[in-house]
């Protein structure tokens, strides 16, 4: 016999946000996406195109949530201050930044610290600076660093 916990088939509050933000029509003006990004970054993939390379609305999107880079117009993917502001809300963020901003140590700081294990798609020149290892060691322990070096 399988029992069910009572919950089953009701999503967490910040899930059941997200399906209705997907499941919605596209906002077409600015500020309605703009109010929409800023409840869940995510509802950026409902955006038209001209407003996916808007900066100023991809930033709201990242800073609700980092990984909402992911829907911006790949130009953005380049931009270091879009980049480093979603690489400080999950690390693993840097692998949709171009290569240019991955190699930039502010930005591979910002990544490491909040996930150590972000080492693994690093430039090897920054897996070798002593800051960015320093910082990887002091998130999550030497001897959790050790094997990705």
């Amino acid at each position: 016999m399988l029992l069910l916990p009572k919950a089953v088939g009701v999503l967490p509050s910040r899930s059941r946000a997200r399906v209705r933000a997907h499941a919605a029509p596209r906002a077409r003006s600015r500020e309605d996406v703009l109010k929409a990004v800023r409840q869940d970054g995510w509802s950026l993939q409902h955006a038209p195109a001209h407003l996916q390379a808007d900066r100023e609305v991809v930033l709201a999107a990242v800073e609700e949530d980092g990984w909402a880079l992911q829907f911006a117009a790949p130009e953005l993917h380049g931009d270091r201050g879009l980049v480093l502001r979603a690489a400080r809300k999950d690390g693993w963020v840097l692998s949709l930044a171009s290569a240019s901003v991955r190699a930039d140590k502010e930005v591979v700081l910002a990544a490491v610290g909040q996930d150590w294990r972000v080492l693994r798609i690093v430039p090897a020149e920054l897996r070798a600076d002593r800051d960015v290892v320093l910082t990887a060691v002091l998130q999550a322990g030497y001897s959790s660093v050790v094997w990705v070096m």
